[in-house]
């Protein structure tokens, strides 16, 4: 990697496929400006196998590593403080998996009396 000089990190991204045995894939683009060329590094792992952080090599990995992790549940090894950046602290779910509920985790009912909306559960 040093001889094309890519030092520059532009992204890291997940992405969820709930049927395959390595379930998430962790993108990364890296981006040489003497070169002026990118390259993308994938990496498939399963949720009981963490991917090596990046955040010594890259300081700005330290915002995608932690939006990666609170978005899918990817967890990074040796990294300093991975904490929940979208979502809240008391959240124990990770929205851009597939298993994730759409509807809330109760049934709702509607009721229309008087032009008013009643949520009953």
């Amino acid at each position: 990697m040093m001889k094309n000089q890519f030092k520059m990190l532009t992204y890291i991204s997940g992405i969820y496929y709930p049927n395959n045995s390595y379930r998430f894939q962790v993108v990364y683009e890296l981006l040489s400006l003497k070169f002026n060329s990118r390259t993308r590094i994938k990496c498939y792992e399963n949720e009981l196998i963490p991917v090596a952080s990046v955040e010594k090599i890259f300081i700005g990995a330290s915002w995608w590593e932690c939006e990666v992790w609170d978005m899918f549940s990817v967890f990074f090894n040796n990294y300093s403080n991975l904490v929940r950046i979208l979502t809240d602290y008391g959240f124990d779910r990770y929205p851009l998996r597939k298993d994730f509920p759409l509807s809330g985790f109760m049934n709702q009912d509607i009721i229309m009396q008087n032009s008013f909306h009643i949520y009953s559960h």
